[in-house]
């Protein structure tokens, strides 16, 4: 026993040795990383290990500011709205002059603390998403062109429900209670009430929410992709074929 304990404990030794290598070359790989400035994206590459670190770092954030904003909340429409309020008082909605377009993290437009119409409503999605509730980005606009316009979407209830922190459009029933994507399609006048003369882009507001898209159960709810263990299933079901893209 005493003459196989040094050969054992060489071996462990190499392993160890050999198992830290790898990590540090892995850590090390080269990846890409993608920032619009100005609608114009460039690409840079970074090291696998910080890429990962930023990601986990920016969870643990988006974690810890919905729990933050929504302490003592319970009902979920509540907490919606209270994050939708947040965003609304510390989001600049649009760019201010001289400042540039900037299209990258989420966390990145918390910190910045303005954004286009596509962004607020990303910054809203994932906070719910972060505080408990399903939420998704709607990008609205015709089948064949560009986006117009973006709201958050909210299920709240079986229900889900859009929400405009760009604007500031939120259309609810006489009691509160947030009003849903089909009872908001099959009365148009809600929005003209809510909105009344607003054009986006040359779009009256309320002919946007015709664009709004029908979310199927178990559809891929973006949010959900800043959270690491959704995010390597999702990888996992992208290398398997499952899932083609990334929107």
């Amino acid at each position: 026993m005493s003459e196989q304990t040094p050969s054992r404990r060489k071996r462990a030794i190499l392993l160890i040795a050999v198992a830290v290598a790898f990590l540090w070359s892995v850590g090390y790989w080269p990846v890409r990383s993608r920032q619009g400035i100005n609608y114009e994206v460039t690409q840079h590459t970074l090291p696998l290990s910080l890429k990962l670190a930023g990601f986990v770092y920016r969870d643990m954030e988006y974690r810890h500011l919905a729990r933050a904003l929504t302490r003592g909340v319970h009902r979920d429409e509540a907490k919606v709205l209270r994050l939708y309020e947040w965003v609304r008082s510390h989001i600049t909605a649009g760019s201010p002059p001289g400042l540039p377009v900037v299209d990258d993290h989420v966390w990145n437009i918390i910190v910045r603390g303005y954004g286009e119409s596509d962004q607020l409503a990303d910054v809203l999605a994932t906070l719910c998403a972060y505080a408990g509730i399903p939420a998704d980005l709607a990008l609205l606009g015709p089948p064949s062109g560009p986006m117009v316009h973006a709201v958050a979407m909210v299920k709240l209830d079986g229900r889900w429900c859009p929400l405009d922190p760009f604007y500031g459009i939120v259309v609810r029933h006489a009691e509160g209670r947030l009003m849903s994507r089909e009872e908001l399609l099959a009365d148009p006048t809600l929005l003209r009430h809510a909105a009344p003369g607003l054009v986006v882009n040359g779009v009256e507001y309320p002919r946007l929410y015709v664009w709004l898209p029908q979310i199927s159960p178990g559809a891929e709810l973006r949010p959900y992709r800043h959270m690491p263990l959704w995010r390597a299933w999702y990888q996992v079901r992208r290398v398997v074929g499952r899932i083609t893209s990334i929107p």
